[in-house]
């Protein structure tokens, strides 16, 4: 359990570890820590040892309205005794319900941001293949070249001599 640390050094250690995870991570927390932390902070545990933020659903990835705290498996002995839950503890950390909508268009910026990778990916390798025809080609005129100083009798002699 981790007792000395407190929320913003955890939720900076999240921060990290969701950016390095390569998971789906909403552009706008990627980008501004302070926001990730502004609207994480409310459903941030006391005690937050054990936890980690995922999401609820893996298709839409780290999102507002997406994300849950998770406990990292532990042994049955090493499971601290917590007490129960009040009312306005579960209201607290309660995530904000996503619309249809909202849910909508994030599954499609997932999709988006998927096709630009994918994009990006095929365009290296377009490049990749340029380079090495034209290195291809280099090579052929090279090996062209030597040959024709080779044999002399295969050369071309032109009609009008």
């Amino acid at each position: 359990m981790v007792l000395s640390m407190d929320k913003r050094q955890f939720l900076l250690a999240e921060h990290e570890r969701i950016l390095t995870s390569g998971q789906i991570f909403w552009p706008e927390w990627r980008s501004d820590f302070e926001r990730f932390f502004e609207d994480i902070l409310d459903m941030t545990p006391k005690w937050i040892g054990a936890r980690y933020l995922g999401p609820r659903e893996k298709a839409l990835g780290i999102v507002p309205g997406n994300v849950e705290w998770h406990f990292k498996k532990q042994r049955f002995a090493e499971r601290p005794v917590s007490k129960p839950a009040t009312k306005s503890d579960k209201r607290r950390a309660a995530p904000k319900a996503v619309s249809a909508s909202q849910k909508k268009k994030l599954v499609q910026s997932a999709k988006e941001e998927r096709r630009k990778r994918i994009a990006e990916e095929f365009r290296r390798w377009e490049e990749l293949q340029r380079a090495g025809d034209k290195g291809e080609r280099a090579q052929g005129k090279a090996e062209h070249a030597m040959a024709q100083t080779r044999m002399p009798s295969m050369r071309r002699v032109s009609p009008l001599r």
